[in-house]
């Protein structure tokens, strides 16, 4: 990591609205709460006796990315790095660094801060399947499906959220280089709300890194071909959506 990197990623975890991110993933742990109370809020039902550790843990993200909250912070901590700075003339101290340098140091903090919130998620994912899943529930350890294709719905599920939220931040930076940080959030929550609602139209549903895993469990695809097109479209996604980052913050005066 170079000295720019760890500079800015400290900044970043400076900022009050990165705790308020990573708070998110102790969610999960609400769990014990709802076993004590009536509330359906975060309560989990049904057969966890072949539920497997990665689909547990697909299960746990894509309801904490469902809440939209997340995907809204991590928007405002975009537009606080690219907005903010540019607004306020905070990049002018940057003046004598090559600006690509300064737009990767806060692409790979904000990467960071994500990958950090998806340990956690993992971490605490991994309390709720122990003392939840197995020691309440009678589920037995296991981190992938007893079957091939149980292990690939799993992988698939994971994977397309990781890449959706990829896209998004990247999508949140894009729209902070130009916008207030009120458009920058909305932007953000309508390019998920879109991929959500093409992932269930037919023939769109291509083009949302959310619908491989039904297409594979329907069999449409098989999971080779659902693995790659995913990987593919994530990647042309993350490529197209840097390169344009990349291209406006180039224009930026300071």
């Amino acid at each position: 990591m170079s000295k720019l990197n760890q500079v800015v990623f400290h900044n970043t975890l400076r900022k009050k609205e990165v705790w308020v991110y990573l708070a998110f993933t102790l969610l999960p742990l609400l769990v014990f709460v709802t076993e004590l109370t009536d509330t359906k809020f975060l309560r989990l039902t049904g057969d966890f006796s072949e539920m497997n550790f990665l689909d547990f843990y697909g299960t746990t993200l894509g309801i904490i990315d469902g809440m939209i909250l997340p995907a809204i912070v991590i928007a405002y901590i975009a537009s606080t790095m690219f907005y903010g700075e540019i607004n306020k003339g905070i990049l002018f101290l940057y003046k004598d660094i090559n600006r690509k340098k300064v737009m990767n140091s806060k692409v790979f903090s904000l990467m960071k801060t994500y990958g950090v919130y998806l340990l956690l998620v993992m971490l605490s994912s991994l309390v709720i399947y122990y003392f939840f899943v197995i020691q309440m529930k009678g589920g037995t350890f296991s981190l992938l499906g007893s079957v091939a294709p149980v292990t690939y719905y799993s992988v698939l599920g994971v994977l397309g959220l990781f890449g959706i939220d990829i896209v998004a931040i990247l999508v949140a930076a894009n729209l902070s280089v130009r916008f207030s940080t009120g458009v920058t959030v909305l932007g953000t929550i309508f390019f998920l709300f879109l991929m959500q609602a093409i992932s269930r139209v037919d023939g769109l549903n291509y083009l949302s890194p959310m619908s491989y895993r039904e297409l594979f469990n329907v069999g449409q695809m098989t999971f080779s071909m659902s693995f790659i097109l995913l990987v593919f479209l994530c990647v042309v996604y993350v490529v197209s959506a840097y390169t344009l980052l990349y291209r406006q913050f180039s224009k930026v005066e300071y």
